[in-house]
């Protein structure tokens, strides 16, 4: 904001002494209120309101008064908006944001009116990641869905997203919003989740005796995260239900990731004992002659080495 500058003996020629002095009275307002700026900006706006009053009622004479005011109102009050924002007082700066809105449209303000978008999604994004943070999952999720109208390309803000849903039993939108962060740059953290919900998925189908649907689960997690249990898991429910060649690819799979694991020679003679029923030749001569070394199983795999 810049003071304005007028000689009192020019206005008197121009416009009369009373108008004159009214004018310089209302110039001082004015300045004095540019004064206060850097130190009570509180006070500065009340000023600069006070010197518009009295510019507008000059007619004519105060045009330049009432733009200069009409310049500096919007630009102080979004300077008082965001100094609510640095102080976290996230209500109130967005209830000034929305008011200093009003006036840069009244005004037609356009340097203030750009900048405030980003501005309100700052304080949406600040105040639902506090709440976030303060595990208060619904209000959060009202702030934070706002960010992402911003910017569907926020994949941070997805996953706050997806994880409050899921703190609050919406599990399937959760999964979405996962997914929307996968796709966004955090698509380790959002696929382990995604697979985290599939499992415990799986797990109450396997509790309550539905094997086919705890597989899918299992294998749609699988997808997302490999877990060597868990394909263990689907190599032991798959041979429950009599599919055996998909149990042999899924114990494989657990070999694949823990080859080391202390069961492993048990889990390749199932393989081979499979193999062998199912007529797969090959596979049960590879599995059979990977355990020759094991005390238990050598006897075994010899016998069957020697029949295939």
């Amino acid at each position: 904001m810049k003071k304005i500058v007028i000689a009192l003996a020019a206005l008197a020629l121009s416009a009369g002494i009373a108008s004159a002095q009214d004018l310089n009275a209302a110039l001082e307002v004015y300045n004095n209120a540019v004064a206060q700026s850097e130190d009570d900006k509180a006070a500065a706006l009340d000023g600069l309101k006070n010197a518009l009053k009295l510019g507008e009622a000059l007619g004519e004479e105060g045009n330049d008064l009432v733009a200069n005011c009409k310049s500096a109102i919007p630009a102080l009050m979004l300077s008082l908006a965001k100094a609510q924002i640095n102080e976290a007082n996230y209500d109130k700066a967005l209830e000034m944001l929305a008011e200093t809105e009003a006036v840069a449209n009244e005004y037609e303000n356009g340097d203030v009116l750009i900048e405030i978008p980003d501005l309100f999604v700052n304080v949406y994004n600040r105040r639902g990641s506090k709440l976030f943070n303060e595990k208060n999952f619904a209000p959060a999720l009202e702030d934070l869905a706002k960010v992402v109208e911003a910017d569907s390309t926020d994949g941070k803000t997805f996953l706050k997203i997806a994880m409050a849903q899921q703190a609050l039993g919406n599990v399937d939108a959760a999964v979405e919003s996962y997914k929307k962060a996968a796709a966004n740059g955090n698509e380790a953290a959002a696929n382990k989740r995604i697979g985290s919900i599939f499992i415990a998925k799986g797990q109450a189908f396997q509790k309550a005796g539905k094997n086919v649907e705890a597989i899918e689960a299992y294998e749609t997690a699988m997808g997302y995260v490999e877990n060597a249990g868990v394909f263990k898991v689907i190599g032991n429910l798959n041979t429950k239900i009599g599919k055996l060649a998909a149990a042999n690819e899924a114990y494989k799979k657990y070999l694949e990731l823990k080859p080391t694991a202390p069961d492993a020679d048990d889990v390749k003679y199932t393989i081979a004992d499979i193999a062998r029923r199912s007529g797969d030749k090959a596979t049960a001569k590879a599995y059979y002659s990977q355990i020759l070394s094991n005390a238990t199983y050598a006897a075994e795999a010899k016998k069957q080495l020697g029949a295939l």
